[in-house]
């Protein structure tokens, strides 16, 4: 970096700024005679804020002026935005009990009026102050109170504040990382919406975190960045801070001289502008390098200044400044609760009234939503009677139906049965009269014999069973379903004559009734049922019938 460049450029800011007057209050006179009401009570509080910087004292009158004209006017909002004038006054003398005291009636205002921000510039205000005494957790939890409800609005750049403040807190709790990712975050949103001054502080506080983690180099190029900008913007308290935080750069690398100069030109700049909080932190620096120089002696001069100095500024018990202001918001709260009271007391008569009416409303309604249930009730129990009925006469039709479908397979078994009855004495019969018609044979003369012959062939005819079997086929199938498919599917190496054995035996018929049938001997049935068994891979044991059966299932 180049200090030469670096100390002329912080003259040249000096120059221009020692130039700079404070806001004139010659007006504040004037502007009482010639505004009234909402109008004057804003100049008030707009010229409060443009001279709060130089003249702290004169910004609190300000402020405590148009809190008197917005509290004759009961203008709640410019009453909050007084307070709020008033706690930023105090600050910037370091009388942080009044400070608290402004800031918290100001938000509670702003929390009736629903103004998120307003809600939010409180907190963050009140963050400082325990930023301030070392109660950093406090101050970041009012931080992050006041971005939740900038997200609210959607406001950027404010946000992007908040992200400082509560970098800031944690860059003196040395969380540094966690520090560096959020004012990176901040900077992103500054440099979208070209915000100089939100840029300086940025830069400013990397520079400080960069100064804490020993990255001089890196840290150096924070500042130089940020001291040009605060020259375009003509900030002197930004100017003043990137002055201490250079001096502090180069007591780090031991350049003892370069810091001292700057510093030298911080602390005419801060005196002549009356910043006293910088002015201290400025002999506070000065001491840190003459103690490291061996310089002691100019070493304690310069701390004996920074101690009265601190002394004037703070009150050496700011814990029980907190604690008196706490008690105090305590005191009003319960000052608030008797005034609720009193107004509670004042409109008993009414709310007695109202909650009678209320009462009498709620037992109407009582009333009428259980005469309703019982109604409800009633119809609901006669549908389910009605249901019952219902269900009751659906399950005796079923029950008809499973009955009638019983009697019908009864009948179709009856039927089959009969069927195969019939067909054993049609082949008995036609058995019976072959012997016959053999018999005239043998004791007929010759032309007998041939019309007898023609006789015998139509017998034989008509004991051609695959007619009879395929009509025998068709009942059987209707009684039992599939039956001869599935038995096929699952032993395709069964023949038709095995099938024909298989349906017989399914009907339960004795051997003597399935020759009838079959037009065979029994001994030949007993054979194809062996055959049969084989092929079924059945034991000698296994009964056919049984398995038969469970091939239907």
């Amino acid at each position: 970096m180049h200090y030469r460049f670096l100390l002329i450029l912080l003259v040249l800011c000096l120059y221009s700024i020692s130039g700079q007057e404070p806001p004139s209050n010659s007006g504040s006179t004037s502007i009482e005679s010639q505004l009234s009401g909402k109008e004057k009570i804003c100049k008030l509080i707009r010229l409060g804020n443009e001279c709060l910087e130089a003249d702290s004292n004169q910004s609190l009158e300000f402020g405590k002026t148009a809190l008197n004209e917005a509290s004759k006017f009961n203008f709640r909002k410019e009453q909050a935005e007084a307070r709020l004038l008033m706690g930023l006054s105090y600050w910037s003398i370091r009388e942080l009990k009044p400070t608290l005291v402004n800031l918290n009636s100001a938000k509670q205002v702003y929390e009736q009026l629903l103004d998120h921000d307003g809600i939010a510039r409180c907190y963050i205000n009140m963050g400082l102050v325990y930023a301030e005494i070392g109660e950093y957790d406090k101050a970041i939890e009012l931080y992050s109170n006041a971005k939740s409800h900038f997200e609210e609005l959607n406001l950027k750049e404010l946000i992007a504040n908040t992200y400082t403040k509560i970098s800031s807190v944690l860059i003196e709790k040395k969380d540094l990382n966690e520090a560096e990712n959020i004012l990176h975050d901040a900077l992103n949103i500054y440099d979208q919406s070209k915000n100089i001054r939100g840029i300086v502080e940025t830069n400013n506080l990397l520079a400080k975190l960069h100064i804490n983690k020993g990255e001089y180099e890196l840290a150096g190029c924070y500042i130089e960045e940020s001291i040009i900008n605060s020259q375009i913007i003509k900030d002197n308290n930004a100017l003043i801070g990137n002055l201490l935080l250079f001096s502090k750069l180069q007591r780090n690398k031991k350049k003892y001289e370069v810091a001292e100069q700057h510093l030298t030109i911080a602390l005419k700049l801060a005196e002549k502008k009356n910043l006293r909080k910088l002015k201290l932190d400025t002999y506070e620096e000065l001491q840190s390098i003459k103690k490291e120089e061996g310089k002691f002696q100019e070493s304690i001069e310069y701390f004996e200044e920074y101690v009265a100095l601190k002394d004037s500024i703070y009150d050496t018990n700011k814990s029980k400044q907190l604690a008196e202001f706490e008690f105090q918001d305590t005191i009003k709260k319960k000052d608030d609760e008797l005034e609720f009271m009193y107004l509670e007391k004042k409109d008993f008569q009414i709310i007695q009234w109202i909650l009678g009416i209320g009462l009498f409303i709620i037992t109407l309604l009582g009333l009428l939503l259980t005469r309703s249930l019982r109604i409800k009730n009633k119809k609901q129990l006669l549908l389910h009677e009605s249901n019952q009925r219902i269900n009751q006469s659906e399950i005796e039709n079923q029950l008809l139906k499973q009955k009638e479908l019983e009697q019908q397979l009864h009948f179709k078994n009856k039927e089959l049965t009969s069927y195969a009855l019939n067909f054993i004495q049609k082949n008995e019969f036609l058995e019976k009269l072959q012997n016959i018609i053999k018999e005239i044979k043998l004791t007929s003369a010759k032309t007998k014999v041939l019309a007898l012959d023609q006789l015998e062939n139509i017998v034989k005819q008509q004991q051609n069973l695959d007619k009879n079997w395929n009509d025998f086929k068709i009942h059987f199938e209707q009684v039992h379903t599939d039956f001869l498919k599935k038995l096929k599917h699952e032993f395709p190496n069964l023949s038709a004559n095995d099938l024909k054995v298989a349906a017989l035996t399914r009907l339960n018929l004795t051997i003597k009734e399935c020759s009838g049938i079959l037009g065979i001997s029994p001994e030949s049935v007993k054979t194809a049922r062996y055959r049969l068994r084989k092929k079924l891979d059945l034991e000698r044991e296994d009964d056919l019938l049984s398995f038969l059966v469970k091939v239907e299932v």
